[in-house]
């Protein structure tokens, strides 16, 4: 599985879509088409990953919310709760 949506995306395109859209990809993110097409190959487990800048461009394209465009859930904490168990430990 990749770990980014950017194949399943393409694949709701219509075949005249897809021609004019894979060529102008590169173009508005600012890679080769070597790289855009390395980004849609990446596997769920690799620690690569595709520049911040470049995710939020691609998820405007494809018209998505931000954090759609990848396909694993990403758990964090939030500062609030990074702090309150700092002090927590420290008493």
């Amino acid at each position: 599985m990749e770990k980014y949506k950017i194949m399943e995306c393409l694949e709701k395109l219509t075949v005249s879509e897809y021609r004019i859209i894979i060529k102008v990809i590169p173009k508005l993110i600012g890679r080769s088409n070597n790289t855009f097409w390395n980004y849609t190959k990446i596997d769920i487990n690799s620690k690569m990953d595709i520049p911040y800048m470049v995710v939020v461009k691609l998820e405007r394209l494809f018209k998505l919310e931000p954090g759609e465009l990848i396909n694993v859930s990403i758990d964090s904490k939030s500062i609030d709760e990074i702090i309150v168990e700092h002090w927590r430990q420290r008493q």
